[in-house]
């Protein structure tokens, strides 16, 4: 899943969106992710890398924002890793966290702007494992509103949405 091309393809005018995250803009969205992607590789840094977000919302900035911050977190990721390759096991759980947050956020963005999310279900199915492994401290710290309803045999990454307290859109059926 790249988010930098389902960004790129947010027209003018989506932007300022409202999305399935209460209260948030496409525009608003981004700036999250681009704030959380700087503040991770910062920390990963231990504060060497830090960007400053502008409170901009021309859709060029942004998406050059959100391209630069995936950039200074992947290096970050890259100077953080053991010799092996392999990150240190006290980081995994906080990069989980950030994939969760990215994909769960991406759902957000196509889903305001009627844009297509590519993304392996394998990952998905993972996101939702680790999501629902940690509901309750993810709710009590506010990054997940309480889940809604939503059935069992809908998509992997609504049932995740929905984990995450999203209403997903209701998809008409082969009989409508």
């Amino acid at each position: 899943m790249a988010i930098d091309n389902v960004l790129a393809h947010v027209t003018d005018d989506q932007w300022s969106a409202p999305t399935p995250c209460t209260h948030w803009t496409v525009a608003d969205v981004t700036r999250h992710l681009i704030d959380v992607n700087q503040s991770f590789a910062s920390q990963l840094s231990r504060g060497g890398m830090a960007s400053t977000i502008h409170n901009e919302s021309s859709p060029d900035i942004l998406l050059a924002q959100y391209r630069c911050s995936t950039e200074e977190l992947h290096r970050a990721l890259i100077c953080a890793a053991q010799p092996d390759g392999q990150l240190p096991t006290s980081l995994r759980s906080r990069l989980a966290l950030r994939v969760a947050d990215l994909v769960i956020h991406g759902w957000d963005i196509v889903t305001a702007t009627g844009g297509c999310l590519r993304i392996d279900d394998r990952l998905v199915n993972e996101v939702l494992a680790f999501a629902d492994s940690r509901r309750a401290a993810l709710q009590r710290g506010g990054q997940f509103a309480p889940p809604q309803p939503i059935s069992s045999n809908a998509p992997t990454i609504d049932r995740l949405a929905a984990l995450s307290g999203r209403t997903a859109p209701r998809m008409p059926t082969d009989a409508e």
